[in-house]
């Protein structure tokens, strides 16, 4: 069965050149179902609504889509990623007076809302976390196929960072936290 996943790639370029000229390649390529953003030198942005039998296969083939276009271009990060309450309320076609509400603990089941991942004068969350409470809290109408979406471009994020920081990690952490992480 065919779905429709929706999520954005960006990627650098040459600081230099002007990514304009990569439009007719991209669309030859495969982007036809992606809104090229060219705004900043040296970068592309591509938000894709591709048609797909899984959230990976969507994401993937649209990363093969853009580096057929453009060899040169370095995969940055995939999003939505990591969000506050007004870009997920936004996202999820709600109010962010209803998501403060959760976050705050003014709901019944809200006590276990997701710890922020950046907290501050604005917090940030891994929208993957909220799309998640939301989803089985049944709070808003919230689809299998987003959470699909969103867990592929969690992980993908996780795997650039993984690529991009190629230093020993310690194991001993990586103990640690399972042993006390949820």
């Amino acid at each position: 069965m065919m779905n429709s996943y929706q999520f954005q790639l960006v990627f650098s370029i040459h600081p230099n050149e002007d990514a304009e000229q990569y439009l007719d390649a991209l669309f030859e390529a495969g982007c036809d179902d992606a809104l090229i953003s060219i705004g900043k030198p040296g970068y592309l942005a591509a938000d894709f609504t591709r048609e797909s039998s899984s959230a990976y296969e969507a994401i993937k083939t649209a990363i093969e889509a853009v580096t057929k276009a453009i060899s040169h271009a370095k995969l940055i990060k995939a999003a939505p990623y990591i969000a506050n309450l007004s870009e997920m309320a936004n996202l999820f076609g709600c109010s962010k007076q209803n998501l403060s509400k959760y976050a705050r603990g003014e709901s019944p089941k809200s006590d276990s809302f997701p710890c922020p991942v950046v907290s501050g004068k604005v917090d940030y969350w891994y929208v993957l976390d909220v799309a998640l409470w939301l989803y089985k809290n049944n709070k808003l109408n919230i689809q299998k196929q987003d959470i699909d979406s969103l867990k592929a471009i969690h992980d993908l994020n996780i795997a650039i960072e993984e690529v991009r920081n190629q230093y020993d990690h310690d194991n001993n952490f990586l103990d640690l936290v399972k042993s006390i992480a949820a």
